[in-house]
C-alpha cells in the first residue's frame, strides 16, 4: 500500500532532470551505502549493510517474493511432516560454493545451527532441536513444536548457507577471518574490499540458477557523508541507494530538478523508530516512569509537523501496515505524566528539574537528529527532564555502548520484517537478552504473559487465531510500556530508471540481486 510518504517522494522526483544514459552492454550496478559493514556474514548481525552484501555472497535455502511468500532457492522443494514437528528440504544437486566445493546437507545443517546460536533474532530458530542429513542432498529440520513459518526464515539475509569446510575449523564463528573473506554460493563473489571506500563483487560463474546473475559486477560504494548520495544519484555515479530517507532527499530536491527515479517502499520490512530503555537501571526499571514518558510525547505532533506528514505515529510495537498490526490509542496527558513521576519518587527540584538522561543514537541515520531536538524540548518543558545526547564516532562505537549495556536510552530504527516471529519477538524474548548483540532484547525486558503469547503465536498456523494472539500481545506490551514507540520511518529504495525488476525484491536490496538488470536510460531533458 502506497502511503502519503511515497506520494510525496515521487512528487519530489517528478521534476525533470537529465540522467546520463547508460551505455549499452554495461553490466555493473553501483549501490550507495552509508557505512562500512564490520563483515559480510548475516548469521552474526542483522544490520542492513551486512544483510545486503551478504545476500549476494551467500545463498539461503529459500528466498521471498514481493508478497513475502517463501520461494525455492538452494532448496528446490520442502514438505512438513503431518504433526508439523519436522520439515524435509531437498537441495539442488548442481550447487557449488565459490571455491568449487559442492554444497551438501552437512553445510546446511551446520549453517542452521550456527544461525540459531549467533543470529540476533534467536526466537525465529529457537524451536529447532537438531538437523538431520539422511543424504547429501536431503535435510530434515527437527522442531520442538510446530513452526509453520520455517521456510520463510531460511533466506540468505537471515540464515546464509556457510561452507562448513571453511568455517568449522575450531575458530569461533563471531571472530572467524572468513567472515570478511566470504566464500559463499550466492550470485556474486567477493573481488575486493577497501574499508570506507568500496566493496566489489563479480559474477559467480558457478551460480546454480541458469543465466543468473544478469549483472557482471556489483559495486557497493561507501559514503560517510550521506549528503553526497543524492548528488551521486543525480550525476549517475550510483544506480541505487540502499535505504534513502525521503526527508533527506526532499531537502536536496528543493533546489534541483530531477528525472523520475524509481522510488519503491520497503514493503516487507516496515521500518520504525523507538526509544529503547535500559530496564536494568533506574529510572526506567520503574513502569511509572516509562508510562510518564509515553503520556508526555505527542506522537501525532511528531508525525504531522516535525516530519512533514511523511511518517505515521506509532502507538504500539507493530507499525501500521505490518502483519497482524492492531491500531491502539496513544493518550497524551501531561498532568498525569507529571503525577506519575512525583509518585515514582522523582519530584522537581527548585530549578524545576527532575533528573537527566543520556540518549545514544546511531550516526548513520539522518532521522534521529530530527526527533532528538523535539524530544529534548518536550521532556524538559513538560516534565522537567534534561535530555543529553552522546554522539558516537562510528556505528561500531554506538554498537559497543548498546551490547555492553553502557546506556540509559537508545533512539533506534528497527524493522518489523514480514512476520512478527522474525522482527518483533527478538525485542521482547527473555531468551534473547544478555547476548552482547545489537538489535536484540538488550534492555532486559521480561514478561511471562508476553512469553506465552509469543510461543502460542509461533506455533499457530491459522491467521485468524494468530491475529487474536497478537492483538493481546500488543496490548500487553503497551500496558507495560516496554519501549517508547514513536513513528514509522520514511525510507524507500531509490534507483535510476535504468534498473529493472526491483519491484520483485521481497526484502529490497537485502534480497539476492541475481535478477536485476541494467538497461540503457532515456535522455529525459531538463537541467540540474
Amino acid at each position: 500500500m502506497r502511503s502519503m510518504l511515497w506520494a510525496l517522494c515521487c512528487a519530489a522526483f517528478l521534476w525533470g532532470f537529465s540522467c546520463p544514459a547508460s551505455a549499452a552492454g554495461i553490466k555493473e550496478i553501483v549501490v550507495a551505502i552509508e557505512s562500512t559493514p564490520p563483515h559480510f556474514n548475516p548469521a552474526l548481525l542483522s544490520g542492513s549493510t551486512v544483510a545486503t552484501v551478504g545476500a549476494q555472497l551467500y545463498a539461503g535455502l529459500t528466498r521471498v517474493d514481493a508478497a513475502g511468500n517463501a520461494m525455492p532457492y538452494l532448496a528446490k522443494s520442502w514438505k512438513a511432516s503431518p504433526d508439523g514437528r519436522s520439515v524435509r528440504f531437498e537441495l539442488r544437486e548442481n550447487a557449488f560454493f565459490h571455491d568449487g566445493h559442492p554444497i551438501t546437507s552437512g553445510d546446511v545443517a551446520y549453517s542452521i545451527l550456527m544461525s540459531r546460536e549467533y543470529h540476533p533474532f534467536r526466537p525465529m530458530l529457537e524451536s529447532v532441536t537438531r538437523v538431520d542429513t539422511p543424504s547429501p542432498h536431503t535435510v530434515i529440520v527437527r522442531l520442538s513444536r510446530p513452526f509453520p513459518l520455517l521456510p520463510k526464515v531460511l533466506v540468505p539475509a537471515l540464515v546464509p548457507i556457510l561452507p562448513r569446510h571453511v568455517f568449522d575449523n575450531g575458530h569461533p564463528l563471531p571472530t572467524h577471518p572468513a567472515n570478511k573473506k566470504a566464500v559463499g554460493s550466492g550470485p556474486f563473489m567477493l573481488e575486493s574490499f577497501t574499508p570506507d571506500r568500496s566493496i566489489r563483487l563479480v559474477r559467480n560463474p558457478r551460480f546454480f540458477l541458469p543465466d543468473r546473475p544478469i549483472a557482471d559486477r556489483l559495486t557497493f560504494r561507501i559514503f560517510w557523508d550521506q549528503g553526497e548520495i543524492p548528488l551521486a544519484l543525480a550525476s549517475g555515479e550510483v544506480d541505487v541507494y540502499l535505504f534513502a530517507s525521503c526527508i533527506q532527499l526532499r531537502r536536496f530536491l528543493d533546489g534541483y530538478k530531477f528525472a523520475p527515479f524509481t522510488v519503491l517502499p520497503l514493503g516487507n520490512l516496515h521500518p520504525y523508530t523507538v526509544l529503547s530503555y535500559n530496564l536494568r537501571q533506574k529510572p526506567f526499571s520503574d513502569r511509572k516512569v516509562r508510562r510518564a514518558f509515553a503520556l508526555a510525547i505527542d506522537r501525532n505532533f511528531l508525525a504531522d509537523r516535525l516530519l512533514h506528514g511523511m511518517v505515521k505515529p506509532l502507538s504500539g510495537p507493530f507499525p501500521p501496515g505490518a502483519l497482524f498490526y492492531t491500531p491502539l490509542p496513544a493518550p497524551h496527558d501531561i498532568a498525569e505524566a507529571n503525577r506519575l513521576l512525583d509518585e515514582a519518587g522523582y519530584p522537581r527540584g527548585k530549578d524545576g528539574k527532575r533528573f537527566s538522561i543520556i540518549v545514544d543514537y546511531s550516526p548513520d541515520s539522518p532521522l534521529p537528529r530530527e526527533l532528538l531536538r523535539l524530544l529534548q524540548y518536550e521532556l524538559a518543558a513538560r516534565l522537567g527532564i534534561e535530555v543529553r545526547t552522546r554522539d558516537s564516532e562510528s556505528v561500531s562505537d554506538w554498537m559497543r555502548h548498546v551490547v555492553t549495556g553502557d546506556y540509559q536510552v537508545v533512539l533506534d530504527e528497527l524493522f518489523a520484517w514480514y512476520d512478527p516471529v522474525i522482527g518483533i519477538h527478538r525485542l521482547y524474548s527473555k531468551n534473547n537478552s544478555d547476548r552482547g548483540i545489537v538489535w536484540t532484547n538488550s534492555g532486559g525486558y521480561a514478561n511471562d504473559t508476553v512469553e506465552a503469547l509469543m510461543q502460542q503465536a509461533t506455533e499457530e498456523a491459522i491467521p485468524r487465531r494468530r491475529q487474536t494472539l497478537y492483538d493481546r500481545l500488543q496490548r500487553e506490551l503497551v500496558e507495560d510500556n516496554a519501549l517508547l514507540w514513536l513513528t514509522t520511518s520514511p525510507y524507500a529504495l531509490v534507483a535510476q530508471p535504468s534498473l529493472r525488476h526491483l519491484e520483485q525484491l521481497g526484502l529490497g536490496l537485502m534480497s539476492p540481486l541475481d535478477g536485476i538488470e541494467k538497461v540503457p536510460s532515456l535522455f529525459l531533458g531538463g537541467n540540474p
